[in-house]
């Protein structure tokens, strides 16, 4: 058994960062972390002695753009890897496959894969800022997708945003929220998952 061990994740509000490790936490004695969610200048390559967990968040059945363009500076010598995509209870769909082709395609050597169950923060709209907002830079430097002008930090350009909320979860000021318009339309759209109970699966 390996007893070390690299958790590799996209984590932009921290639920699949929280579910990764508590996955790594049985199969390691050591764990390290790389972070995905910001843009990083350097790759790394893991060796075949390594062991490294991959975890991404599910968004609409599928992985972040950014992630799977993220992992591609990150290569493997037929480096054993375990897989884990991270969803809401309604589907994780071909999230899972995804990420799978993609680890796969940069060197390593799929061992095993989960689908876990976590809580939701997605929502259908750009979040709202209030009055609150000081302007003081976190969100900018914090934005996954770099879609926050630095220059007017209350301006998100809409392209580049993919609702990740990671501005929400990390406003120590609470000046990012959710439309109310946009949550209403959300909770409707997802109150019949609530009588669902998911249960985290390991397809392989």
């Amino acid at each position: 058994m390996r007893k070390h061990l690299t958790v590799v994740h996209f984590s932009p509000t921290g639920g699949t960062r929280r579910a990764a490790l508590l996955l790594a936490e049985g199969p390691a004695r050591r764990i390290d972390e790389l972070d995905l969610t910001l843009p990083a200048p350097t790759g790394r390559t893991f060796g075949p002695q390594d062991a490294v967990l991959f975890a991404g968040p599910v968004f609409g059945g599928r992985l972040s753009a950014l992630m799977t363009q993220r992992l591609k500076n990150r290569t493997g010598e037929g480096t054993p890897a375990v897989t884990a995509a991270v969803y809401v209870n309604r589907a994780f769909e071909d999230a899972l496959l995804e990420l799978n082709d993609c680890v796969a395609a940069q060197g390593f050597r799929v061992a095993a894969s989960a689908a876990l169950v976590a809580e939701r923060s997605i929502s259908r709209a750009v979040p709202a800022v209030s009055e609150t907002c000081t302007a003081c830079g976190l969100r900018t430097a914090q934005c996954p997708a770099r879609s926050i002008s630095p220059d007017d930090p209350k301006h998100t350009d809409p392209e580049r945003c993919f609702l990740c909320m990671r501005r929400i979860a990390r406003c120590s000021q609470h000046a990012k929220a959710y439309p109310a318009k946009s949550k209403a339309m959300v909770d409707q759209r997802l109150a019949p998952l609530r009588t669902v109970r998911r249960k985290n699966a390991l397809p392989v």
